[in-house]
């Protein structure tokens, strides 16, 4: 069924916190996607990766299940390694089910936030990326500095590697520079496809709008802020292009094309190479 998720995973007693996965679409659909969430996720806020997960799949017969199945670092947390260390077997038992039910089938694995730093743990495990495809990994707050892990994603046999950091994301590049232990950038990686999530304009001619912060759907870096175009939330450039990747493998929108806006790292970036516009230099 597809507007209804059905639960394939509940464990109110055996981590910290409750962890549960959705599945959304037929159980033997070729192309499946597993939307892993990141720092502050809790399963009380499945619904809103399960929307994503339901708008990713609309129309195409394929399936994407919401999978809230590890304990989540709270911002104290988020600079260690800790909670990647932990979730990452949950999430490679969960995978490597997912290859063997799959078969021959697409299996794409989408990540917000410190989601990628465990989702990399558990990809990177093995140098054949546990039979995942496509992983997708949206305002990562970075991968494992780990030379194996790290070779394993870059490898013959390893899954396709895409990354979008929104120019308004501030906790981002914050979470890369201050981890202890992720400090890589997904988009430095060889072979990487980096995409636009800083608005654009769609195949239909529709506007796409920019991602306005960190947040995965309806906000942007701090918690009173409430906008529009959150990474995994639809009618963003950002998922245009995630649901364009998942389907054809490929983004939907060019880089800096038509529509793209400039951001907050921009204009920091902008007045550092410019001394004195921004007060620098004088």
């Amino acid at each position: 069924m597809l507007n209804k998720g059905q639960l394939v995973s509940f464990d109110p007693d055996g981590s910290e916190q409750t962890t549960a996965a959705l599945w959304y679409g037929p159980f033997d659909a070729a192309n499946v996607s597993t939307l892993v969430p990141g720092m502050l996720s809790e399963v009380q806020g499945i619904g809103e990766f399960g929307t994503s997960a339901r708008d990713l799949i609309n129309g195409t017969g394929d399936a994407a299940i919401a999978w809230f199945g590890y304990d989540s670092p709270d911002f104290v947390e988020e600079p260690a390694m800790g909670r990647a260390q932990d979730g990452a077997p949950a999430l490679r038992s969960f995978l490597l089910g997912l290859d063997a039910q799959a078969g021959t089938g697409t299996i794409n694995v989408v990540t917000h936030s410190y989601g990628s730093t465990t989702a990399a743990l558990a990809i990177g495990s093995a140098p054949d990326g546990l039979g995942v495809d496509r992983f997708i990994t949206v305002g990562s707050a970075g991968l494992p500095d780990d030379d194996a892990v790290l070779s394993n994603l870059q490898g013959p046999d390893a899954p396709r590697l895409y990354a979008t950091t929104s120019s308004n994301d501030f906790w981002a590049p914050v979470g890369k520079l201050t981890g202890w232990g992720h400090h890589t950038d997904p988009a430095s990686l060889d072979g990487v496809t980096v995409f636009d999530s800083d608005g654009g304009v769609g195949a239909g001619g529709e506007e796409l709008l920019p991602t306005p912060g960190h947040s995965a759907h309806g906000g942007a870096n701090f918690p009173w802020e409430h906008e529009a175009g959150g990474y995994l939330e639809k009618g963003s450039e950002s998922f245009y292009n995630v649901r364009s990747i998942v389907t054809t493998g490929e983004p939907g929108t060019e880089p800096g094309g038509e529509g793209s806006v400039e951001g907050y790292w921009d204009i920091v970036a902008r007045g550092l190479s410019s001394p004195g516009v921004y007060g620098y230099g004088y």
